[in-house]
């Protein structure tokens, strides 16, 4: 028995309006793709129909859809007659095909989305400093994928469109609670040997400018790096006591820094601990908003109430600060920089990673022909 979930039902009423009145498919296979089904048996189906077309078997037509189904090899007690059976009785009025298939889409892209949320977690959770280049490329192609999904919508007709979708302002929305950014890859001891570098070696300061305060963990940490950043842009000469004296202007932010703190830095810093500070700070920021992106999206995937114009335009607001890491960080990080250093063995080279096929994809068994068609195709995930 399937799940009777709005979703459901409206797979169930496009596979219905379609084998009522054949003609549905040539309106709907443009961009309605057997990928977009929740059900794998529906999207089956669905993917028989888009093959044999909709014109010259009005009268026949299921009888043709069955008889395809199981030349294609797939089992009687999901595809055959009484399912095609119960999909016309599930379609309350065929001629409303187009809008059951925008709920389809709509649905699909809510999917999506959950898929790249938890995908974007995952690449944050996974990573390690030997595959830090790659997976910052990961997030920049699953930018990508996100972005993809406004076409697919965009090619929905208008008037399916509009009436799924109505540009009303004035209308509330159930927004979800937005998740807040969690710093799990701070790293104070990076943090740490980043400033004591740079008090050791001042030169340093302009250097790293592009490190920003808002990378490091530690509130005290971003304190004293705003500081000598104040101090540079005055051309004040920058050490312990110049930066603790700044550090006073910060308030009980920079409590926890005592002038015998950034003395000792000093002496313990050194320039290549600097570079190996700020790579680590600026990755670790990196993959923190990563995170974020990831679990804001899988919340606008789950949130049903979010009408997909909207859900679009947050998309693109949650993972905007994360896709713009991965130019910031190839602006000012070479491969050689983020790559493991040659005294720790223990870090291996980065492999390739192996992205699972989203759980409601269409996967093709030895019994399964190929798709001409995916959600590929449209809403590239």
């Amino acid at each position: 028995m399937e799940p009777q979930t709005p979703e459901i039902r409206a797979e169930r009423a496009v596979l219905g309006a379609a084998l009522l009145a054949p003609h549905q498919v040539e309106r709907l296979t443009p961009w309605v793709t057997p990928g977009c089904f929740r059900q794998q048996h529906h999207a089956d189906v669905w993917r028989a129909m888009t093959r044999i077309g909709g014109t010259g078997h009005r009268d026949r037509y299921p009888d043709v859809v069955l008889n395809a189904l199981r030349e294609a090899g797939y089992p009687e007690h999901t595809h055959g007659g009484p399912r095609l059976h119960s999909y016309m009785q599930a379609c309350p009025r065929p001629g409303h095909a187009p809008l059951y298939g925008g709920m389809v889409v709509e649905a699909a892209m809510h999917r999506a989305m959950t898929y790249h949320g938890r995908h974007l977690q995952q690449v944050a959770a996974s990573a390690r400093p030997a595959t830090v280049e790659l997976d910052m490329r990961e997030v920049e192609a699953t930018a990508g994928r996100v972005a993809g999904l406004a076409p697919a919508w965009q090619a929905v007709p208008a008037p399916v469109r509009d009436r799924l979708d109505p540009a009303d302002a004035t209308r509330p929305i159930a927004w979800p609670d937005t998740p807040q950014l969690t710093r799990t890859h701070a790293d104070p001891e990076a943090e740490r040997a980043f400033l004591s570098g740079v008090l050791a070696d001042p030169t340093a300061a302009r250097e790293y400018a592009w490190i920003r305060p808002a990378d490091f963990g530690r509130p005290e940490h971003a304190a004293a790096w705003t500081a000598i950043g104040e101090l540079t842009r005055a051309d004040v000469p920058i050490d312990p006591i110049t930066v603790a004296w700044q550090l006073t202007r910060h308030g009980p932010v920079a409590a926890p820094l005592a002038s015998e703190d950034l003395l000792a830095w000093a002496r313990e810093g050194t320039r290549p601990g600097a570079h190996l500070g700020a790579v680590a700070v600026a990755t670790g920021a990196a993959l923190d908003r990563v995170d974020l992106a990831g679990r804001r999206l899988e919340t606008l995937g789950l949130a049903d109430a979010v009408p997909p114009s909207r859900l679009l335009a947050e998309a693109t607001c949650s993972i905007g600060p994360a896709a713009r890491d991965v130019e910031h960080l190839a602006e000012h990080l070479t491969i050689r920089e983020i790559a493991p250093h040659p005294d720790t063995p223990a870090l291996l080279a980065p492999a390739r990673r192996e992205i699972q096929a989203p759980p409601w994809s269409v996967r093709d068994g030895p019994e399964h022909p190929a798709p001409e068609h995916d959600i590929d195709d449209d809403i590239d995930i």
